[in-house]
């Protein structure tokens, strides 16, 4: 297993704590938590986990006393850059990430000897629970008709955005997502060309009225609270296409910010574009920490 700790900051600069590098950790209560609720009348009418500090002590050993005020500076440098910015960065174990920010360090071992040095960290984490990757890429291809396949060729389009072409057998995609349920965080990555892109997830429709240029990208991001939908033209150039979006309340069918279902579900679209799906399965410890 491995059993590194990787910290990234917001500048993508990383410091790997573990057994074969000059910095390790202590014991922590990274994955310890706990839930806020409510109950009303025997009943929980809310939970759900707040901030939370954690405690994650690093030791620091090197051959040379060179080597180690160099590694002093650097620990501090890539931790102090994030609360400057105040900006999260990522703690990384196995495949599960969980997004903190250092607000306090205790330096009471800092120089037990030029190669030898302990920071206790306190970490910030503003939603305490670790948050693993799934990635999907489907790619652009048209299905000949009547064999099934995903093969290069003509077919006609229904109008309106419906996924299907007249007279095809449009074979759908099935994603898997284990996870204990739905999950609200993702990330669509649409490829140009692409008009008026449509792609469905079990029974919802996701779909923005664009028109993404070639070599050009649009992305949806429910983790973004400001500019949720963006596209980017061929030189990177940004546009906030939020207006453009179909919009639909939730359970509608309609919902662009509808959550990834758990489990298996099919999934439909044209095939003119090529797009990508990330999902962020929250829970609150690895499970490879078991």
């Amino acid at each position: 297993m491995d059993m590194n700790l990787t910290y990234t900051n917001h500048k993508n600069e990383r410091i790997v704590l573990g057994p074969d590098s000059i910095y390790h950790y202590g014991r922590h209560n990274l994955f310890d938590g706990t839930f806020e609720f409510e109950v009303d009348n025997n009943t929980i009418s809310s939970i759900h986990r707040a901030p939370v500090e954690k405690t994650l002590p690093v030791g620091i050993s090197t051959k040379s006393e060179e080597e180690g005020i160099k590694a002093r500076n650097q620990l501090f440098r890539v931790f102090e850059v994030d609360a400057k910015a105040k900006r999260y960065g990522s703690l990384k174990y196995g495949d599960y990430v969980l997004r903190c920010v250092r607000i306090a360090s205790n330096k009471d071992n800092w120089w037990w000897k030029d190669t030898l040095a302990e920071d206790v960290l306190t970490l910030l984490a503003p939603t305490p629970a670790w948050v693993r990757e799934i990635i999907y890429n489907f790619n652009a291809k048209t299905p000949v008709e009547g064999d099934g396949e995903f093969e290069t060729g003509y077919v006609k389009r229904y109008p309106y955005g419906y996924p299907f072409g007249y007279g095809v057998k449009n074979k759908p995609r099935l994603i898997n997502i284990e996870a204990f349920a739905e999950c609200p965080q993702f990330r669509f990555v649409i490829y140009g060309p692409a008009l008026n892109p449509s792609i469905y997830i079990g029974t919802n429709r996701y779909r923005v009225n664009v028109v993404i240029p070639v070599d050009g990208l649009l992305i949806i991001d429910s983790r973004e609270e400001l500019e949720p939908i963006m596209m980017y033209d061929s030189v990177g150039i940004a546009t906030n296409v939020f207006d453009k979006r179909v919009w639909g309340a939730e359970g509608s069918g309609t919902d662009i910010f509808c959550p990834i279902p758990a489990g298996m579900s099919q999934v439909y679209w044209d095939n003119s574009f090529a797009w990508d799906l990330y999902v962020y399965v929250e829970q609150g410890e690895p499970i490879c920490f078991h």
